[in-house]
C-alpha cells in the first residue's frame, strides 16, 4: 500500500488497500485519522515516531498492529522516504509504503521503529492485488534504499526524480474523490 503525507507528517494519500486491510475509508484516514486503526497499545508511538521523523526529516522504517477489516490485528511495516523540492529543497513530507508482515516467535510486543533507514519487507501472498503504479512506486523505494546502501549517488539522483514523479501523480489523485481515482 501506498501512502504520503504533507510537510506536517499529515496523511493525504493511502492507496485503495488500506480499505480492504482495515475497513476504515480512505477519506478517514487523512491527517491522523489512519492512527484509529493502530492498536491502542502502539498509537502513541506511532504518533511520536512520525513526528520525530518529522522534525528530523530522514527516511524510517516502522513496525507496528493495525486492525483488520475481519477482526484482529496484523502486524504491517511503513517505510518511508522524504520528499523535497524548490525552492532550497524545502521538505514536501513522506512518501512510503505500508506491508503485512507475518508473525514470528521474536515479535514485540508494541510498535517500534528505526530513523534514518528504510527498509521494505518481502510482501506477503495474502496482500491484495495493487495498482501497477502501486507496484512501481514500491519498487522505486526498494531500488532507492538499494542505491543508497551500494553508495551509487547517480542512481540515487535519478530514482529520487522518479520518486518526485510518483508523489504529483498521488498528489494529483488528491484532487480527485479520495481512494477511488484510476491512476492512468
Amino acid at each position: 500500500m501506498i501512502w504520503s503525507t504533507d510537510h506536517t507528517g499529515s496523511l493525504t494519500y493511502i492507496s485503495p488497500e488500506w480499505t480492504t486491510l482495515t475497513g476504515q475509508p480512505a477519506q478517514d484516514t487523512r491527517g491522523d485519522g489512519w492512527l484509529a486503526m493502530v492498536h491502542p497499545d502502539d498509537r502513541i508511538y506511532c504518533r511520536n515516531f512520525l513526528q520525530e521523523a518529522v522534525a528530523t526529516r530522514v527516511e524510517f522504517t516502522a513496525r507496528y498492529r493495525v486492525s483488520r477489516v475481519e477482526g484482529g490485528y496484523i502486524w504491517i511495516v511503513a517505510g518511508a522516504v522524504p520528499s523535497f523540492g524548490p525552492p532550497e529543497e524545502t521538505f514536501l513530507g513522506y512518501f512510503g509504503s505500508l506491508t503485512e508482515i507475518g508473525p514470528s516467535e521474536s515479535d514485540a510486543v508494541s510498535a517500534y521503529g528505526t530513523l534514518g533507514a528504510f527498509r521494505p519487507p518481502m510482501t506477503l501472498h495474502s496482500e491484495p492485488v495493487r495498482t501497477p503504479v502501486d507496484l512501481i512506486a514500491d519498487h522505486v523505494l526498494m531500488a532507492h534504499v538499494l542505491a543508497a546502501e551500494a553508495d551509487e549517488p547517480e542512481l540515487q539522483q535519478s530514482l529520487d526524480a522518479t520518486l518526485r514523479i510518483l508523489g504529483k501523480r498521488l498528489a494529483a489523485l488528491e484532487l480527485q474523490p479520495f481512494g477511488g481515482a484510476s491512476m492512468q
